[in-house]
């Protein structure tokens, strides 16, 4: 296999990590639409918790498939990482959508692969190195950005002023000339 193959095998296995998170937000927007009688993560239930066996497994396959950690990457390649980081953070930042538009992505990836290949990095090689803390991240990002929403809901009740009295007559108070 051509070391021109590897990457491509590796941009094909980044976007199947793409596409399973796409699959898993669609699921998680059913879910959680108000048709479905839940409520997101105050629920009872929750919105579906992601698998990261599934996207470990995916990324060992991807590298099974020829990716190997020696590979060299494209510029491509790195783009591909880049939209699956914005894919997962997107939920709890839309407004990186307004910064990361196609062209700053591409010359991001760009720079990025370029100081990659001057220091041998490689995004098997990365994945490989630090499989245990991207398990981390994919288990535990869901979890903090809901511990987030349900924070600021709370703050933003307890920052409700106090209810004013009503200033209707109250019938339990004695009146002077009853």
């Amino acid at each position: 296999m051509s070391e021109a193959d590897k990457g491509s095998d590796l941009t094909a296995g980044l976007l199947e990590l793409r596409a399973a998170a796409a699959q898993a937000d669609a699921a998680d927007a059913e879910k959680n639409s108000p048709s479905s009688g839940t409520a997101g993560p105050g629920s009872a239930t929750g919105p579906a918790e992601p698998e990261p066996e599934k996207a470990i497994d995916a990324a060992a396959a991807m590298l099974d498939a020829g990716a190997t950690a020696d590979a060299p990457d494209t510029w491509e390649d790195w783009r591909e990482a880049i939209n699956l980081a914005l894919d997962w953070f997107g939920d709890s930042y839309p407004a990186l959508a307004t910064v990361y538009t196609e062209r700053r992505k591409e010359r991001l990836a760009r720079a990025m692969h370029a100081v990659a290949s001057k220091y041998g990095w490689t995004l098997a090689g990365l994945f490989l190195r630090f499989r245990q803390e991207i398990t981390l991240l994919i288990v535990a990002g869901p979890i903090v950005r809901d511990t987030r929403k349900v924070l600021a809901a709370g703050r933003a009740v307890a920052e409700q002023p106090p209810a004013k009295p009503s200033a209707a007559p109250r019938d339990d108070v004695l009146r002077p000339n009853e």
